[in-house]
C-alpha cells in the first residue's frame, strides 16, 4: 500500500468538487435572478391587453372599447 501523506489520493478531489459545484449553485442562481425581467414589463404594458382588461372590468362600454381597440390597431376600417 501507499501513503499519500494524510489523505488518500483520490479522496483528496472530493472536497474541491463540493465546493466547485456549491459556486455553480451560486453562479446560477445570481444569473437567473439577472435574466429575470422586471416587475411590470412585457404583454401587461401592451395598450390592447390594457384596453381590454378596461373593458372586462366595466370600466368602458363596448362602444367605447371597439372604437379604442380601432385607434390603437390603427384599423382604418369604419363600422
Amino acid at each position: 500500500m501507499r501513503y499519500y501523506g494524510g489523505m488518500a489520493g483520490p479522496w483528496m478531489l472530493l472536497p474541491i468538487l463540493f465546493w466547485l459545484l456549491v459556486l455553480a449553485g451560486i453562479g446560477f442562481v445570481v444569473y437567473a435572478l439577472v435574466r429575470r425581467p422586471p416587475v411590470g414589463s412585457g404583454a401587461s404594458d401592451d395598450p390592447l391587453r390594457a384596453l381590454a382588461t378596461r373593458y372586462a372590468r366595466g370600466e368602458i362600454d363596448r362602444a367605447q372599447y371597439l372604437r379604442m381597440r380601432e385607434d390603437l390597431s390603427g384599423d382604418e376600417r369604419s363600422s
